[in-house]
């Protein structure tokens, strides 16, 4: 009876430090719990476990399948941010999700590897942002969507090849890859984001898959297949002299952006925006020509080309943007037309060899620093350009800046009463002379009129003299007959 009991109450406490232990391991792999192996730190997520975040002084990281039983299924947010001593990754197939910012500025990143039988569906905003020396990536083919910025500012990368599973690439996406090479764009693609290639410099070939029914290529420009939209160029490929065909009515943002060897650029006229960033880093433009029928030219759409020097603005013209010819140092006249109301801050900030400028008095609105100023070496703001000079209408928005910013001008409408005073006083002096000169030509005809007049009746009494001697003498005949 006793032997019973003792085996029914260690049964019981068996029981019970079971069912305390499965409690306590309960509460320590509940969502939100988090452990470390020393050099990663997970946290239990539902369905499996999550990368939270890295060591800093780690050099190289290959994430486990499992970890505690569980499976490893996605990275999170910034979990590897700012590692800078990173330099290889490697991602393992139970991974399926990848979250904003994962490894930004890991700048000594080179590679990473990532499982191929991973069904990873999206590289997600600023995954890879600036990571400098990035070099090597396999994308799995599971992969459908590049998100905003995901390997933007990484400058060593050479190639990467886009699985023909994607079809959508945001927009930043590679900007600022200097060293990529060319570009491969699968047939599955159809969605394409603003600048996703900006600043390339080093992009000599766009090739396209036959089968892509989206798009099409020509001259290493690309256009949606029915060329109404040009969406980017191959900075290192493009001509010098490129002719936007009639049919395209919008150019993306930033679609020429660093195509350093472009030398003129003739623009549609079925344009009528110049999107922001569309030009700008252009250093071999020397000239350009905003065709009739552009209403708003964009943020620094043809900022930091250095070399330019002539801009000719349409008539239809009446918004430029902030910063649309920033830092284009050549420019030596520009020509506002009739009817532009805005110029946007910063628009020519920097513009040093613009010296003069005549401003309708259709301008509503001025930005700071927008004419005649040069941006400080320090950043902390702009000095005025001492040989600047403006010609404004009284009472304008543009009186009001310079006279708000200290610059030198001349009023438009003063000088036109004045050139108007001094052709009504002009005339006013020649009518005067015309008189006087009409006068004394009265003047001097008066006495050779009287001459003439006494003559003429000095001369009829001579003739009535003559008469009169006639019938004098035909009288004295008279008499001698009778």
């Amino acid at each position: 009876m006793k032997l019973k009991r003792l085996i029914s109450a260690a049964a019981a406490a068996v029981l019970s430090i079971s069912s305390m232990s499965a409690v306590s391991v309960f509460a320590e792999e509940s969502s939100g719990d988090t452990i470390s192996d020393g050099v990663l730190t997970y946290e239990y997520v539902d369905g499996g476990i999550s990368v939270k975040s890295c060591e800093p002084t780690v050099t190289s990281v290959k994430i486990n399948e499992i970890v505690n039983g569980y499976s490893v299924i996605s990275i999170d947010k910034s979990a590897f941010k700012e590692c800078t001593k990173l330099e290889s990754v490697s991602i393992p197939k139970t991974v399926k999700t990848i979250g904003d910012y994962a490894f930004m500025s890991c700048t000594g990143l080179m590679k990473v590897e990532i499982d191929p039988e991973a069904e990873i569906e999206s590289i997600p905003t600023g995954a890879f942002y600036n990571c400098q020396y990035l070099m090597d990536i396999t994308l799995p083919e599971s992969l459908t969507y590049i998100g905003y910025s995901a390997f933007d500012s990484c400058s060593s990368l050479t190639e990467i090849d886009i699985p023909d599973s994607v079809d959508s690439i945001d927009a930043f996406a590679f900007k600022d890859c200097y060293c990529l090479k060319s570009l491969e764009l699968p047939d599955s693609l159809n969605a394409l984001g603003s600048g996703v290639f900006m600043n390339c410099y080093s992009v000599e070939e766009i090739t396209l898959d036959e089968k892509n029914e989206a798009y099409t290529v020509e001259d290493n420009i690309l256009y949606t297949a029915d060329k109404t939209t040009l969406y980017t160029a191959a900075a290192g490929g493009v001509s010098k002299n490129v002719v936007i065909p009639d049919t395209v009515a919008s150019i993306s943002e930033y679609a020429f952006s660093g195509c350093l060897n472009m030398e003129t650029v003739t623009i549609s006229k079925a344009v009528t925006v110049i999107p922001e960033g569309a030009f700008n880093y252009c250093s071999g433009l020397t000239d350009i020509v905003i065709p009739e029928g552009v209403t708003e030219i964009g943020n620094y759409a043809f900022s930091n080309c250095e070399n330019l020097k002539t801009v000719s603005l349409a008539s239809t013209l009446k918004k430029i943007n902030p910063g649309a010819f920033w830092k284009d140092s050549s420019i030596e006249s520009v020509t506002f037309p009739e009817g532009i109301t805005e110029i946007g801050s910063g628009a020519f900030l920097d513009c040093s060899a613009l010296e003069n400028v005549s401003v309708p008095k259709s301008v509503e609105k001025i930005g700071e620093y927008a004419l005649g100023f040069n941006s400080k070496s320090d950043g902390s703001g702009a000095d005025k350009n001492g040989n600047f000079k403006m010609s404004v209408y009284s009472d304008s928005a543009a009186e009001k800046y310079a006279k708000s910013n200290g610059l030198e001008y001349d009023a438009i409408d003063f000088s036109l009463k004045k050139a108007a005073f001094i052709i009504i006083c002009s005339g006013l002096v020649i009518l005067v002379v015309v008189i006087a000169v009409v006068v004394m030509r009265k003047g001097k005809k008066a006495p050779i009129q009287e001459k003439e007049s006494e003559k003429t009746e000095e001369s009829i009494e001579f003739e009535d003299g003559y008469e009169s001697i006639l019938d004098e003498e035909a009288a004295d005949n008279d008499t001698d007959k009778g």
